[in-house]
């Protein structure tokens, strides 16, 4: 077993540079199998270490050096785009150039409007960056219409609308309307409890979101935290991130108490550590001093607080500042923030001196916590 990762190590320093560097200059497709069937290797074995970073480069390197092995009109090296791009982040600069090599190789294998083009469509513009995000839009939207003319499940026809909605969604296209409107559509056919629901849900509630219609959100958000509590020892992935939302939701409708329930529910499900900076659930932006605008003048307020058991700021005391005048405004601010609340042996207790910047710079006002 020591032996294997000393050889995984090796292998992990070398190939980053020097497939690189083998690529620059022309060679045969032997040695590009070669390259092909090193880099790939490599991939695999990256996927047991759990590193992201290392697992994209090696897949990237699969797909460039099986391109050229295979060919780029060949469905191996369309299947190698398709999991180069699984792995790569939002934003890629790449996601374009992979999209005009393998769609072509798909459409000829699979059809122009198959479903495994209508997938691989959404998949690589929803990769796009944001300078391409019109191009995005529209590659998104004419899967869509190939998606209705397909004869589909209605299952697999919600979740390939999802995961377009998504892609719609962080491109703040409004045809993310598609989130609930499928939404609507595969809760008409299945349980309320069904669990295949809690994701469409989810999703449908991040729309909402976006929209004036927030208590619509509320209400989807609560129906999935209701099926999360009915089940003993569970915690669903999108539990925590459903009541941060749900806390910032009440507390903009200035209804506190009801974000209180849910910060001392993450507070439980999520062990406070004493070495790691708080993060805010909710936080409001302190006004920029309007005699510090007039004359630009930027600055600093360092604070200490506590938070109480229910999740609450208290005892704001400014213990720096780089002026008098931003420290009114940084002490409304932090008194309306929310927080998990501390657990100690399954009961929320008091936290003591946390601190925490605000900095006023010009055109923005942000904070640096330093817990």
């Amino acid at each position: 077993m020591i032996y294997q990762r000393v050889l995984l190590s090796i292998l992990f320093l070398t190939p980053l540079h020097a497939y690189s560097q083998a690529a620059d200059s022309p060679k045969s497709k032997t040695e590009y199998k070669k390259l092909f069937k090193q880099a790939y290797g490599a991939y695999k074995q990256s996927l047991d270490q759990g590193d992201a970073g290392i697992t994209y480069q090696y897949a990237k390197e699969s797909y460039q050096f099986g391109c050229k092995a295979y060919g780029e009109h060949n469905i191996n090296c369309a299947n190698l785009g398709l999991n180069y791009l699984s792995h790569m982040k939002s934003n890629d600069t790449d996601s374009p150039k992979v999209g005009e090599i393998v769609m072509p190789v798909l459409k000829k294998k699979y059809g122009a409007k198959s479903i495994d083009v209508i997938d691989f469509m959404i998949l690589s513009a929803s990769k796009y960056p944001s300078n391409n995000k019109e191009q995005a839009i529209d590659i998104i939207s004419t899967a869509l219409e190939y998606l209705n003319d397909a004869e589909v499940e209605p299952v697999l026809k919600a979740n390939i609308e999802l995961s377009a909605g998504k892609a719609l969604l962080k491109f703040n296209s409004n045809k993310a309307v598609i989130l609930k409107n499928s939404y609507n559509d595969l809760s008409a056919k299945l349980h309320p409890d069904d669990g295949r629901l809690l994701e469409h849900r989810f999703w449908a509630a991040k729309y909402w979101m976006t929209t004036p219609k927030k208590s619509l959100a509320i209400e989807l958000f609560e129906k999935n935290i209701q099926l999360y509590e009915s089940i003993e020892n569970y915690t669903h992935p999108y539990e925590l991130v459903s009541r941060a939302h749900l806390v910032a939701l009440y507390e903009h409708k200035k209804q506190s108490d009801e974000a209180t329930r849910h910060c001392i529910a993450i507070g439980e499900i999520r062990p406070w550590d004493d070495n790691q900076e708080q993060i805010p659930l909710f936080r409001i932006a302190p006004t920029y001093p309007i005699n510090a605008a007039r004359n630009h003048k930027e600055g600093w307020v360092q604070l200490s607080f506590n938070i109480d058991e229910n999740g609450m700021v208290r005892e704001p005391k400014v213990l720096k500042s780089s002026s008098k005048i931003f420290r009114k405004s940084s002490l409304n601010a932090l008194k309306q923030w929310r927080y998990a609340p501390k657990f100690e042996n399954g009961k929320a207790v008091e936290a003591t001196g946390l601190t925490v910047q605000l900095d006023y710079k010009m055109g923005k006002s942000y904070t640096n916590p330093h817990n």
